[in-house]
């Protein structure tokens, strides 16, 4: 690793002018000094990978940097049962693979009650907001999805996540259509929850006539 060559550069001038004994034995204290740092900071970088942070949107030009580029990706949270079963309420899609956690349990395929494929595409709009802060927009508008894929169940209580890219921009009058590749990921499973190709438009201040902060 670089980091290492950097590091290690330093022990000539840490051990110069110190006789042979006294040498290796400062070169030992070196070497364990710079593998105990080299490895938190390895453990650093990687916490700092994982991070997540919004992306401010002031003007459309902001956006178009990122067309077929990643916006970004949320932190990790958890799928409770109690909101698969507030889904099911909500619908009045009760079906029991989602439900109900007795026959769940003796019969299901998944060993656990799954999310809804609805439920599981609405989690979406809400941490869209969490790769994009659109505050300089006026307005922005859930347009809709050209495709849809679920191909792998969420399941309760475990972790999903929000990856988000910008595939396109173009101009519809004063609004700017946005299509976005959307993935529900799953913590330690290869198949995502669900993909989803979604239209949102948006609306510049500029064009609202909206000067407000």
């Amino acid at each position: 690793m670089v980091l290492s060559k950097v590091l290690s550069g330093s022990i000539g001038c840490l051990t110069s002018g110190i006789d042979d004994e006294h040498n290796e034995k400062r070169k030992h204290l070196c070497l364990w000094w710079i593998g105990y740092w080299e490895f938190d900071i390895r453990i650093w970088l990687i916490e700092v990978e994982e991070r997540t942070m919004s992306v401010r949107v002031e003007t459309i030009a902001d956006l178009e940097t990122f067309v077929g580029n990643q916006l970004g990706t949320t932190s990790w949270r958890e799928l409770p049962f109690d909101q698969i079963v507030d889904f099911a309420n909500a619908t009045g899609d009760q079906q029991w693979i989602h439900v109900d956690a007795e026959r769940i349990e003796k019969e299901s395929p998944f060993g656990a009650p799954i999310a809804h494929g609805y439920l599981t595409l609405s989690l979406v709009a809400g941490l869209f907001f969490e790769v994009l802060d659109l505050s300089g927009m006026a307005m922005v508008i859930n347009y809709g999805c050209n495709k849809v894929r679920f191909p792998n169940p969420l399941k309760a209580n475990q972790r999903f996540r929000l990856v988000l890219a910008l595939a396109s921009l173009r101009p519809v009058g004063d609004w700017c259509e946005a299509i976005m590749h959307a993935t529900i990921e799953i913590e330690g499973e290869k198949k995502p929850a669900c993909f989803a190709e979604v239209v949102y438009r948006l609306l510049p201040r500029s064009e609202a006539g909206d000067t407000s902060t």
